[in-house]
């Protein structure tokens, strides 16, 4: 039978400190995970999902997913995965990544969601439907957060409705 890997980091099990909306935590996750798996078996795949990996030794896990016994991977997160996302590239494995930053270097076949532009339409349809004040709490240390932070306020200012009140950065 064909066997396609999932492969989520070693982070995606850590409770967070804030929401999350990366693409291998949380109910994103479990959404993700649900689609591959339905889609896989309506071609007659089987998957393999790799729940932990330990991001210092690629190697362990290539004698899993390389050929033989996968015919490709999908990567969910590739924070902690670099190395092992290089050497699946090297091994010439079929590849995808799922809705995460890609790789500076690299040019990463991939699903990626626009988060600015959901945030952006998210907060644009609040208003539209006639709420006045819509807040925001999002972590003042993460980069992706800081972008959607950008989208909110830039929708709220287009509607002359920003409130710095509404406000509210997560601390560490």
């Amino acid at each position: 039978s064909e066997t396609i890997s999932v492969i989520y980091p070693a982070n995606a099990f850590r409770v967070p400190r804030h929401v999350d909306f990366s693409a291998h935590t949380g109910i994103l996750g479990n959404i993700i995970l649900k689609g591959i798996l339905s889609e896989a078996k309506a071609w007659k795949y089987d998957v393999k999902v790799e729940l932990l990996y330990d991001p210092e030794r690629p190697e362990t896990l290539m004698t899993e997913i390389g050929h033989p016994h996968s015919d490709g991977v999908i990567f969910l997160g590739l924070s902690e995965l670099q190395e092992l996302y290089r050497e699946v590239v090297k091994e010439g494995i079929p590849h995808v990544v799922v809705n995460t930053q890609p790789l500076p270097e690299c040019e990463i076949p991939g699903v990626f969601a626009d988060a600015r532009e959901g945030v952006y339409e998210a907060v644009k349809h609040f208003v539209e439907s006639g709420h006045r004040d819509v807040a925001i709490f999002h972590p003042a240390s993460d980069m992706e957060a800081a972008d959607r932070f950008r989208a909110f306020r830039d929708a709220l200012k287009k509607a002359d409705r920003f409130s710095e009140d509404l406000v509210f950065e997560l601390r560490d």
